[in-house]
């Protein structure tokens, strides 16, 4: 062990640095063992991984951000198409026109909310579809449906 080494092992002082060098910004002075330049030379040769690493990991987060979005997009749209479909059912089963039936379908499931009514013996079913507002479409629009089925009043 060097007599230098030495000392400083005794004052608690091997391998610390000045602050100004643990940023990089400082090159060693001559008087350092090798250990110490080392590690600063390390320093200096990671400057800037932080941005590098926020480049690489930022657009993941905004797809991530924009795809739970689109899934909320998608719930709310499915459970407004439900229950347009459930208004739509009942109002079919107690015998209102098919006008009627269209405005308040429209009125709970928004104004794109397609209607279809399939009459079955005594139950009736309708099924609404609408569109999913702001989603991300992978080869075509996000379409949300809904089906509800009704028996029929005498």
């Amino acid at each position: 062990m060097t007599q230098q080494r030495w000392r400083a092992a005794v004052r608690g002082l091997v391998l610390r640095r000045r602050p100004a060098e643990r940023c990089g910004t400082v090159r060693p002075s001559a008087d350092h063992d090798d250990v110490e330049r080392g590690d600063a030379e390390h320093a200096v040769n990671e400057r800037g991984s932080v941005t590098a690493e926020m480049a690489v990991g930022m657009p993941a987060i905004v797809l991530l951000l924009v795809v739970v979005l689109t899934v909320g997009a998608a719930a709310n749209a499915h459970l407004r198409a439900a229950d347009a479909a459930r208004v739509g059912a009942r109002l079919v089963a107690v015998g209102e026109s098919h006008e009627e039936v269209s405005a308040a379908v429209a009125r709970i499931g928004g104004s794109g909310a397609q209607i279809t009514v399939h009459r079955e013996g005594a139950f009736v079913s309708v099924e609404v579809t609408r569109s999913v507002a702001g989603g991300i479409s992978w080869g075509g629009p996000l379409r949300a449906t809904g089906r509800a089925t009704a028996w029929v009043e005498p």
